[in-house]
């Protein structure tokens, strides 16, 4: 998982991204179980909170 050379983000990654997105705009899990049901670091779901707000 991570970013490539050619700065793409890998599929997974991208995937979980919008995973996220979706359960942030549904406002019914903390930032904490988002990133624990997807995989990904507290720090990237408080990033896409605020892109979101």
């Amino acid at each position: 998982m991570g970013v490539h050379e050619s700065g793409h983000v890998d599929g997974y990654e991208e995937c979980a991204l919008a995973t996220a997105r979706r359960m942030l705009k549904r406002n019914r899990l903390t930032i904490e179980e988002i990133a624990e049901e997807t995989g990904l670091s507290v720090e990237k779901v408080q990033a896409l909170k605020k892109e979101i707000e």
